[in-house]
């Protein structure tokens, strides 16, 4: 196979083991074996019967204690292992936000409110959308696939997609679902939300790469705007905003050395986030990930901020950086650790003022 199948295949890997739900704790318990004793001598009918009593009373009490026992252990154990990892301080000109499994709660979990925040991201552990500064913004289930279920809607709103590929459009003022019967029922993922003649539509794509465009107010399927948004090559996501587009360049890496599983041996290319004008004009290159950290993705881009992601290949649910990168400004990239599982999406739209620099490095 071609490295493009590769990829593909391994794609196709990851999406399934990503839709495995986690197996549920099973705490094993040491077994108590027995000894027998030889018997003693009867007692009289009336000590038996005050014997047996308080054998029942022990039966009874003794596992009640021990559940509550257990059930207290099991939310300690649960609280101590959502603990996020600590902010990487490795790089001095960004800033990193850290990421918490206990947001403020200071607003009620429910109550859209996007006031303050440059991005949303859903949150995997908590099942709901968290905000920029810690807050929760909203309850959503989350499934555990490594795409974006909730986009902002322009305004003071989000569209969020659940599993199922239903869609809602939450706003201050009203809750609706939006019928999506597009794409044969198999949309995966939601690439953005744009105005197109002044009404929000959004970009809905399927496991194949297929796009298809929803108004949000109708729940039609309309004419989208490929120059906004465009998925290419079977692998990559191109976004559009005043003028520039962004998109994530998969290397081929035909010549690197490989070792006995088809896995590429280091040093080999790593992606890059290319940023061009809409008339193709190339204006800049970011390389993206490590060597521990080869696979990237690209989340959201407003023409000015872009938010792309790397990671490991392995494992399914493999920790996450994630970067908000301001291509106007070489010290405001903000860089934000992630367990796994977790997307982000960009809340206002900062106008460009400068042009993009050309040599960027994370």
């Amino acid at each position: 196979m071609s490295e493009n199948d590769n990829d593909r295949m391994r794609e196709l890997t990851y999406r399934l083991m990503r839709m495995a739900p986690p197996a549920p704790p099973f705490p094993e318990e040491p077994m108590t074996q027995l000894t027998p004793t030889p018997p003693t001598n009867r007692r009289p009918a009336v000590a038996w019967a005050f014997i047996a009593a308080a054998v029942v009373l022990v039966a009874i009490g003794v596992p009640a204690w021990l559940m509550r026992a257990r059930q207290g252990e099991v939310v300690a154990t649960t609280t101590a292992s959502t603990s996020a990892p600590a902010p990487s301080t490795s790089m001095a000109p960004v800033t990193t936000s850290p990421v918490t499994s206990e947001p403020d709660t200071s607003s009620p979990t429910g109550t859209l409110d996007l006031s303050g925040l440059n991005w949303v991201r859903t949150d995997l552990g908590l099942q709901g959308v968290v905000g920029s500064d810690g807050r929760s913004v909203i309850d959503h289930s989350v499934p555990a696939v490594n795409y974006k279920y909730v986009a902002w809607d322009g305004g003071e709103g989000l569209v969020l997609l659940n599993e199922a590929g239903e869609l809602r459009w939450v706003r201050p003022e009203a809750d609706v679902d939006v019928p999506a019967d597009v794409l044969d029922g198999e949309v995966a993922t939601i690439d953005d939300v744009v105005l197109i003649d002044g009404r929000p539509v959004a970009a809905l794509r399927s496991w194949t790469g297929e796009t298809a465009w929803v108004d949000l107010e109708s729940g039609d399927e309309v004419t989208g705007d490929p120059l906004r948004v465009d998925h290419f090559d079977d692998l990559g996501l191109q976004l559009g905003g005043q003028g520039r587009l962004v998109r994530i360049e998969f290397p081929e890496n035909v010549d690197a050395e490989r070792d006995e599983t088809g896995a590429l041996v280091w040093p080999f290319d790593l992606p890059e986030l290319v940023v061009m004008r809409a008339d193709g004009t190339e204006l800049a290159r970011i390389e993206l990930g490590s060597q521990d950290q080869p696979w990237a993705r690209l989340h959201d881009f407003d023409g000015r901020r872009v938010i792309a992601s790397v990671e490991p290949l392995e494992p399914a649910f493999p920790p996450t950086t994630v970067y908000v990168i301001d291509l106007e400004c070489a010290d405001c990239t903000e860089v934000v650790e992630l367990p796994g599982a977790d997307t982000l999406d960009l809340v206002g739209i900062l106008e460009s003022s400068g042009p993009v620099i050309d040599d960027l490095d994370l």
